[in-house]
């Protein structure tokens, strides 16, 4: 048995009918000839770029059946020839993924086809076809309501989706005549993710990363920024899936002196002190930490009016957002991976764990300070001699006068440093440490430098989600995570971290069930700042800004 012909060109007939040529026939060569034809079958076609003038190949709405025909159509329209090519042949099995007479089949070519005539040709003929068509739906609509078992299941089917097919025939026929029906629309929303310290791969940087995470659900997203960064290494130092997310490297002139941001549907900065106003259609500014305007011109603030929304990372951030910049925040937690499996307190060993750049200018963590008082700890407290301290942080290279001499500071002390710690790494130590130290702001003035803080304390709640106890200070964000003495504890001098310290150690030890109370409750409110209460937060406020994910808004049709 030899192969049928499906389609050797198609033909249109000037009241809209249309027709495979040679459908069903053997193929004995009859149609070998090359030759103009009226349309073409879309299996197998061969269309010049420059002949589609900015609009689609096929209308995506029709979907399925008529899409051929209609570009076939346009093309015509535009002055250019269709043409058989009898050597050009494809195998094609028909109908196979719809199936001809199925429900899907009849409700695409009902739909189409009116379309279709309305497209290209006059009114009286699509007019009269689409109220034949409209009148009949109806009726059988109708009969199904009252008697449906006198009709096939494939039927049924079909007519159990007449108002919505009804529906777009009332919605897009409009449309086809004011000839917008084939405009190209982006099937996703345009979004970047500003941050020009993506390489530096601190807790900002996880948190701008997170945030590109949950935009991927909306669209595609550019990951900006004016110096270079390593994209797959982001992704692996903080456990992020930024599959949909690629690198967009721009230059200075292009992102504050062109129109760079007016590309994106939705513009996000989170750029740490950045004064780049945006001209997206959606703009939200993350803030990390503003920095006071008073002392400079006016023109300075002019960015403030661009954005739609103002990010805080903590309501510490906030309340200095409003001072200085006069605008209220809505605050974003940053958020951390929860454990697969709840750690077991009872597997704690004695390190005291702290994590953080190494860095001296700025709200620098403390490091020397840190191991300072981890001396005094070891000196005074028999109970601390099996303990160690362990930093953990990064060093770049213009820190490393800073780094050595933290480590000096350290010599002849159980102080251990890692400078490059993958991810899984550093999750084994949280595991395996009993306390977490963080003293960012330890001996500054609150009212004169309130920049110089912890503006939240990202590694502090990664720590507490792997049971660690937390002894931090009582200032900056840290107060909005560490609840003292039911989940962990404040301090607000060197001699608090001492009293408190000891008391943990002696109940690790003495004591372990009242330690593993505080672990298993800093484990609890860890929860609170997961990674899916930070994507919930943030998609609300979208789809209230007028992005909601797909298929959140519904459409519903009345019956005819």
């Amino acid at each position: 048995m030899g192969y049928l012909i499906n389609n050797a060109g198609s033909e249109v007939s000037s009241e809209g009918g249309v027709r495979d040529r040679g459908f069903a026939e053997p193929d004995r060569g009859q149609y070998d000839v090359p030759e103009p034809v009226t349309a073409l079958c879309g299996g197998a076609m061969m269309i010049r770029k420059s002949a589609l003038q900015g609009k689609p190949v096929f209308a995506s709405r029709f979907f399925a059946y008529f899409e051929d025909t209609e570009l076939s159509l346009r093309l015509r329209h535009q002055g250019y020839e269709l043409h058989y090519c009898p050597t050009a042949q494809v195998y094609h099995k028909h109908a196979s993924s719809s199936r001809e007479g199925s429900a899907f089949f009849l409700y695409h070519v009902t739909r189409n086809r009116i379309l279709f005539l309305a497209s290209y040709f006059p009114e009286p003929l699509w007019g009269r076809e689409y109220r034949q068509a409209k009148a009949h739906l109806r009726h059988q609509y109708r009969l199904w309501q009252v008697e449906p078992a006198r009709f096939p299941r494939e039927e049924r089917l079909f007519l159990e989706q007449v108002p919505k097919l009804l529906d777009e025939w009332k919605r897009w026929l409009p449309e086809v005549q004011a000839g917008t029906f084939l405009v190209r629309k982006n099937r996703f929303p345009r979004i970047a993710v500003y941050n020009n310290f993506w390489d530096t791969l601190g807790g900002g940087e996880q948190h701008a990363g997170m945030i590109a995470q949950t935009l991927q659900r909306l669209g595609p997203v550019d990951l900006l920024s004016e110096s270079d960064f390593d994209l797959a290494a982001l992704t692996r130092h903080f456990d992020l899936d930024l599959r949909f997310c690629r690198r967009r490297l721009v230059t200075p002139e292009s992102l504050h002196h062109g129109n760079l941001t007016a590309e994106y549907d939705i513009f996000v900065n989170a750029t740490y002190a950045s004064d780049l106003a945006s001209a997206a259609r959606l703009s939200y500014y993350v803030v990390s930490f503003p920095y006071p305007l008073d002392d400079r011109p006016p023109q300075a603030a002019a960015f403030i009016d661009t954005y739609d929304r103002f990010l805080a990372n903590s309501a510490y951030t906030s309340q200095w957002l409003e001072r200085w910049w006069g605008v209220k925040g809505d605050i974003l937690y940053p958020s951390v991976p929860l454990p697969r499996e709840a750690p077991d307190p009872a597997g704690k060993e004695p390190l005291i764990l702290h994590v953080g750049r190494f860095f001296q200018e700025g709200h620098n963590k403390k490091q020397l300070e840190l191991v300072k008082t981890f001396k005094h700890l070891y000196d005074q407290c028999p109970a601390a001699r099996n303990w160690r301290l362990v930093l953990v942080g990064r060093v770049h290279a213009d820190q490393a006068a800073y780094f050595e001499q933290v480590r000096r500071e350290a010599t002849g002390y159980p102080v251990v440093f890692y400078t490059d710690l993958c991810f899984q790494d550093l999750q084994d130590l949280y595991r395996r440490s009993a306390i977490y130290w963080h003293a960012t702001g330890l001996g500054e003035s609150l009212d004169r430098n309130p920049e110089l803080y912890e503006h939240f304390g990202i590694s502090t709640v990664e720590a507490m989600a792997w049971g660690c106890v937390p002894i931090v200070i009582s200032a900056g964000g840290q107060p909005e995570i560490v609840e003292h003495g039911k989940n962990g504890f404040l301090f607000s001098t060197e001699t608090e971290l001492l009293r408190w310290s000891r008391q943990v150690i002696t109940d690790f030890k003495q004591t372990p069930s009242r330690y593993e109370r505080l672990s298993q409750a800093a484990m609890s409110r860890a929860r609170d700042f997961s990674r899916a209460a930070l994507q919930k937060r943030l998609l609300s406020w979208l789809a209230a800004d007028g992005y909601p994910l797909p298929g959140d808004a519904v459409t519903v049709v009345e019956a005819p």
